[in-house]
């Protein structure tokens, strides 16, 4: 059986009372839950022939061992994630919005659930703190072919250069923040519990603050700031949210989707509360939904003015040579059957594809819309996410599907055989892009990413 701290024991029995025993034999003797959703705007198909997840419009369970070594996984027709991680972009279902901000975005799920739910020509900025994991989140982007995010390495509990340029810009702000883990106990019981403390709660909860405060920058007037935690702890949570309506006058608290209020229940009134709307924000438990830990407050900023637009922005994007751009007019031309030069850029020493309208910040961004690749000895080689990106706009097509040993042989690194002319040529599973290859005489030399490869 699953050994939990006594202090954290005694603040749950306190908060769940009777209902506690339940909580506890779920976590102890349960298994988590496994789900992905698709990388599509509706759930057309199940795929695996799995459970929908109720409250999570393209969600499946499923209990497919090695579900990220599928090619299904690879070409970025899936993401996997917990399901009570999907809960809270769910909650906003019903919701529209351009503009996205996630301040701490990695590994990427929540980010990747908003893209899909985007309306065209808005910009996707995902924020991480932890270098390494910016590596992990700009993977997942290039997977799921995301043209419209900027990956950025702030720090979120400071004021910084996202502060300046992005103030009140944002439809959609994403808060899922640092937090104790106390809903991760099942799922990762060594690490979680031993990290456990009362006195890590305090710390997490002094900087979820500082994190929210900022997030009240980025809103717009009539937008939405999602927050949500993978902990049970009032001061996180339920506290957290309620000094928040404190400290900021101009949110208020919205109900979530009625199909994610079905999975969870109901925000804690606790002593001393100032805002009977806290009983607004949601928790979901093991014992209740399938799932881990979460905790979801939405809140709406009062207002209905236009996005703000600041002065002294300078654009750190500038044109490429003429060289550059000569080189890559020949490859496209040769590649491609569209391709639209306006919004080709460089930015630092990269050749990238911008399709939106946004501010692009100076400095801490580790990917920013497509990046297209680069000019060496005045030849272009294009990087993984061009063909991730414009792969349905090559004019050669290699198309590999289930039985076709191609197929297994592409994502292991090795050639593979093609009739088809000679030149670069996109590699596809089904209808998506897994990456590029260039052909030569009937064999295609493989170009998948080394460390995206299968063992």
């Amino acid at each position: 059986m699953l050994s939990l701290p006594s202090a954290f024991v005694e603040r749950m029995k306190k908060l769940l009372g009777e209902n506690y025993d339940s909580f506890y034999n779920e976590i102890a003797s349960g298994s988590p839950s496994k789900a992905f959703f698709t990388n599509k705007k509706t759930n057309d198909k199940n795929i695996f022939g799995d459970e929908p997840v109720p409250y999570y419009e393209n969600g499946f369970y499923f209990e497919f061992d090695g579900m990220g070594n599928t090619p299904l996984h690879h070409a970025g027709g899936i993401y996997i994630q917990d399901p009570s991680a999907m809960a809270a972009m769910g909650a906003v279902e019903g919701h529209s919005f351009k503009n996205v901000l996630d301040m701490c975005a990695s590994p990427g799920g929540k980010s990747l659930g908003a893209s899909i739910r985007m309306q065209d020509g808005g910009v996707l900025v995902c924020n991480e703190f932890v270098p390494n994991r910016c590596k992990t989140l700009v993977g997942n982007i290039e997977r799921f072919a995301v043209k419209n995010s900027i990956v950025t390495n702030f720090d979120m509990t400071e004021k910084n250069e996202l502060c300046d340029i992005y103030e009140d810009f944002f439809d959609l702000v994403i808060c899922d923040a640092p937090c104790s883990g106390e809903g991760m106990f099942r799922k990762y019981p060594e690490q979680a519990i031993s990290e456990w403390s009362v006195e890590n709660v305090r710390i997490c909860a002094e900087r979820q603050k500082e994190i929210l405060d900022n997030a009240a920058i980025f809103v717009k007037n009539g937008g939405l700031l999602l927050y949500s935690t993978c902990t049970f702890s009032l001061e996180e949570n339920e506290m957290q949210a309620d000094e928040f309506l404190s400290r900021h006058p101009d949110f208020e608290l919205m109900p979530v989707s009625e199909k994610v209020q079905d999975a969870t229940v109901a925000g804690y009134i606790f002593d001393g509360y100032k805002h009977e709307s806290i009983s607004q924000t949601r928790r979901f438990y093991p014992h209740i939904s399938r799932g881990e830990g979460q905790f979801i407050a939405l809140f709406r900023k009062s207002g209905t003015s236009e996005n703000m637009v600041k002065d002294k922005y300078k654009n750190p994007l500038s044109k490429p040579s003429d060289n550059e751009t000569k080189i890559l007019a020949e490859f496209v031309k040769k590649t491609l059957n569209n391709f639209d030069f306006s919004k080709v850029y460089k930015y630092n020493e990269n050749l990238i594809y911008v399709d939106f309208d946004a501010k692009i910040p100076s400095k801490k961004v580790f990917s920013c819309g497509v990046k297209l690749g680069e000019v060496v000895k005045n030849r272009f080689e294009p990087h993984h996410q061009f063909f991730k990106c414009f792969g349905n706009d090559f004019k050669n097509v290699v198309t590999l599907c289930d039985g076709d040993k191609r197929l297994s042989k592409y994502l292991h690194g090795e050639v593979i055989d093609a009739e088809i002319p000679n030149g670069w040529c996109a590699i596809c599973y089904e209808n998506l892009v897994l990456g590029g290859g260039k052909v030569v005489d009937g064999t295609v030399k493989n170009h998948y990413p080394k460390g995206l490869r299968t063992v």
